[in-house]
């Protein structure tokens, strides 16, 4: 068993022992490969990696630079090295099957590691490339890369596996079959985010960038990663919170990006009327509801209604036809957003009454603002309740609101303090 013929005859005539002849030749076949690893490996790296990343700097192509960025270049020119000295150590021990067989499968293990650094790099560029797009473009491919990393990475460890023992890899599965239930428990929750992950890209669902809203999870924000087994949500509050990406499944949420694409942001809220307000009009306010500019047109036509109407019927008084403050109130709101350049036009308009209540009628109104950022939107519907609160009176309508102690200190004969300050001043 020799590695270097000449060299070996010539040991064999000074009677050293062939164990001792084996060591020195084994030492002397490690330090060539070392002296063509050091060699080889200077040159790519220092040559090869360096000239390949000097012309993805000439370029304008941004691709090659995640390239760079992620070293995929220098662990591809690793490969020379690591293939130069498989093929000479194969030269040095062609008269010992044994040990070549042993040096094959290090260095099979040691190219299998390698191209997993190697693919490595290029998922690591795939995910700067996909870092480095516009934010319009929010679909995230984290999730994608980071399933195909476990997928590799195991088929690596098997393979190597394979390598050691001398067992076909069909042989590994079968006995890793056995431990499945051990691997689902292991990774369940990594299983289950793959899962979830696959769905919300399939449905679009969830993307990044997204504004949603978990009430069950303490969560209102924008989501800024999506991962295998995290999403990453920042709250409002500069708060961050990382939910399993399967509780998503679990759990419903609420995603408002549909709203943000549709143009407008809905308002719905309502104003609570005390229904003992609740009237209907006299002509003096009838006289003094006509001095508002907006109400005129409606005015004019319900008037035109009513009159046909009880003109064609013999009924006065109260069986004839007569305007309710409410409604004249809610003709008014209808003309007040109708002439508002903040309410979408083309979308879901309505002033409504809903199921009285012990604290009044509500009288709702569900339109939808062109604005969809939030604080230009409550902005907006602040504005909008701010009049109307403000010209409620003016109807005659009151809003409910539950007794307080300045009431209180009203019916017993005490004065409020806004009153003594009066009568103090």
């Amino acid at each position: 068993m020799t590695y270097f013929t000449p060299l070996t005859t010539l040991l064999q005539e000074q009677g050293l022992h062939p164990t001792l002849i084996l060591i020195i030749n084994s030492s002397l076949a490690l330090l060539v490969l070392l002296v063509i690893w050091i060699l080889t490996s200077r040159l790519s790296r220092n040559i090869l990696a360096d000239k390949l990343e000097q012309l993805t700097a000439r370029t304008h192509n941004q691709w090659d630079d995640a390239f760079k960025s992620a070293f995929f270049f220098r662990r591809i020119v690793s490969l020379v090295p690591l293939i130069t000295c498989y093929l000479i150590a194969n030269l040095l021990v062609l008269d010992s099957p044994p040990i070549q067989q042993a040096i094959n499968s290090i260095f099979f293990i040691g190219i299998l590691v390698l191209g997993v650094r190697i693919l490595d790099a290029a998922l690591g560029a795939a995910q700067i490339i996909d870092n480095s797009r516009k934010k319009s473009s929010s679909i995230s491919i984290r999730s994608y890369l980071g399933a195909l990393r476990i997928i590799y990475y195991i088929l690596a460890i098997i393979t190597c596996i394979a390598i050691i023992t001398g067992k076909p890899v069909t042989g590994i599965l079968g006995i890793l079959g056995g431990l499945t239930a051990v691997f689902v428990l292991v990774f369940r929750n990594s299983l289950l985010g793959i899962t979830a992950n696959i769905q919300f890209s399939s449905s679009k669902a969830l993307q990044k960038g997204d504004w949603i809203t978990m009430e069950d999870l303490h969560a209102d924000g924008v989501v800024e990663d999506i991962s295998i087994n995290m999403i990453t949500i920042r709250n409002w509050d500069n708060t961050v919170v990382n939910v399993p990406a399967f509780k998503l499944l679990e759990h419903p949420f609420q995603n408002w990006q549909a709203m943000f694409q549709s143009g407008g942001r809905r308002i719905k809220r309502s104003l609570f009327i005390d229904m003992n307000s609740i009237t209907f009009c006299s002509e003096e306010l009838m006289s003094h509801l006509q001095q508002i500019d907006l109400l005129a047109p409606y005015l004019a036509q319900k008037e035109t209604e009513i009159t046909a109407h009880n003109k064609d019927r013999t009924a006065t008084g109260l069986n004839s036809r007569r305007q309710t403050n409410l409604g004249v109130f809610r003709g008014y709101i209808k003309a007040y957003l109708q002439q508002n350049e903040q309410i979408h036009p083309d979308m879901t308009f309505m002033v409504r009454h809903l199921q009285p209540t012990p604290q009044g009628l509500p009288l709702e109104i569900y339109v939808f603002t062109t604005d969809t950022r939030w604080a230009y939107y409550e902005a907006i519907q602040a504005d909008i309740f701010d009049h109307l609160l403000a010209i409620i009176p003016e109807f005659n309508l009151r809003i409910y609101q539950y007794p307080t102690g300045s009431d209180f200190s009203r019916l017993g004969g005490i004065p409020h303090a806004a009153d003594v300050s009066d009568l103090v001043a």
